[in-house]
């Protein structure tokens, strides 16, 4: 008899046991995928990515969204390395956290994604041995690389056969550890990750981040609230 060999699903199948989405954050960001965190500068993209890896580590709630139970976060510093300390302790000072063991880890010197293959392989395998050794064989729930473009230094940001090398770069590093591997990059002029928009239209997250503004005239002005803090939308 006739058997697929590539993925066949029926209409008269759909209600059969399949695959299904695991997310770390309910209904946000889900566990072995892509997920692309985008914005303009100056929008605070990465230090909204270092409170979700946080959340994950603890666990607790990001914005409302539960996270039912703490992982393992990997934080990959392509940027800003020199901020990283400094940050954590923001956080811990901000939420009153003890300098108890919390499974969240930066590495302030990262093997690039481009163009070497083997550099992918040993970052693979420093990412595995943080989760086996130093968080003690807990689940991995997410990676993040901050930024795109300083993780793949060199690399065409327009070329089709490039991006797609480094898209397969970003699925082996998801698959191999079944985390959630969170892209923080830059947006173009419509909005959508800059350069090849490949990258973009090949995932199923994308979060963007961005200032709410208002217009008074010619002139535009961020909002902000009572605390004077400028507002930003996801």
């Amino acid at each position: 008899p006739f058997q697929s060999r590539m993925g066949l699903v029926l209409w008269e199948d759909q209600n059969a046991p399949g695959e299904a989405y695991e997310y770390v954050v309910e209904d946000l960001i889900p566990l072995g995928q892509m997920v692309l965190l985008v914005g303009e500068s100056g929008t605070g993209k990465s230090f909204l990515g270092h409170s979700l890896g946080l959340a994950i580590a603890q666990p607790r709630p990001f914005f409302g969204r539960r996270i039912l139970e703490r992982m393992g976060v990997i934080w990959l510093a392509y940027e800003a390395a020199s901020g990283v300390e400094a940050r954590m302790r923001a956080y811990a000072r901000y939420h009153n956290l003890p300098l108890e063991h919390l499974p969240f880890a930066v590495l302030k010197r990262p093997a690039k994604l481009w163009p070497g293959e083997d550099s992918v392989d040993a970052l693979l395998k420093e990412i595995i041995g943080i989760q086996r050794h130093r968080f003690g064989g807990i689940k991995l729930g997410a990676i993040f690389v901050d930024t795109h473009n300083a993780g793949t230094p060199g690399a065409s940001e327009i070329d089709s056969e490039t991006v797609s090398k480094i898209r397969d770069r970003y699925l082996m590093l998801a698959r191999e550890t079944g985390a959630a591997l969170v892209i923080i990059g830059h947006t173009n002029s419509q909005g959508k990750h800059r350069g090849n928009e490949q990258l973009h239209n090949n995932v199923d997250t994308v979060i963007k981040v961005s200032r709410k503004m208002r217009t008074v005239g010619r002139d535009v002005f961020p909002i902000k609230d009572d605390d004077g803090r400028e507002i930003r939308t996801l």
